[in-house]
């Protein structure tokens, strides 16, 4: 019986979406510990009844799942922040996100994110495919 390509699709490992938000580096002056993400000054309220994030208080930040050790130990997620603007925020997440996308191995996924790691660590930007080892695709003739 030949095999459902639409069953091998979906089995291919998925890559975590990840998420952005705000932060500050705001002090609960009772606590005198950091409130970051519940600081009042970063939501405004919004004429539909909702919040808005605020334009003027606080940096953007992403967070995205990493590939689990090959022990299947969870990875702790990769957290990075102190972007000025929204887009700033989401352009890094969505380039670590295709990193990771660059094969569906789980081995050379949890390469990709030692090697992401590492760089991150190193020089603060992510690397890019090419130093992570990402063959161009073939020319075409």
């Amino acid at each position: 019986m030949a095999k459902d390509p639409d069953k091998a699709a979906s089995k291919e490992l998925k890559v975590a979406k990840g998420t952005t938000f705000k932060i500050c580096s705001c002090i609960d002056p009772e606590t005198g510990k950091n409130i970051s993400k519940t600081c009042p000054k970063l939501r405004r309220p919004h004429g539909d009844g909702r919040q808005r994030w605020s334009t003027t208080h606080g940096t953007w930040a992403y967070q995205l799942e990493l590939p689990a050790h090959a022990d299947g130990k969870r990875r702790s997620p990769l957290r990075r922040s102190g972007f000025a603007t929204l887009e700033d925020a989401e352009a890094e997440l969505d380039h670590a996100r295709g990193l990771l996308a660059l094969d569906n191995d789980p081995a050379v996924r949890r390469q990709i994110t030692k090697l992401m790691l590492s760089v991150l660590k190193d020089t603060k930007t992510c690397p890019t495919p090419k130093r992570c080892g990402a063959r161009s695709a073939p020319a075409k003739t």
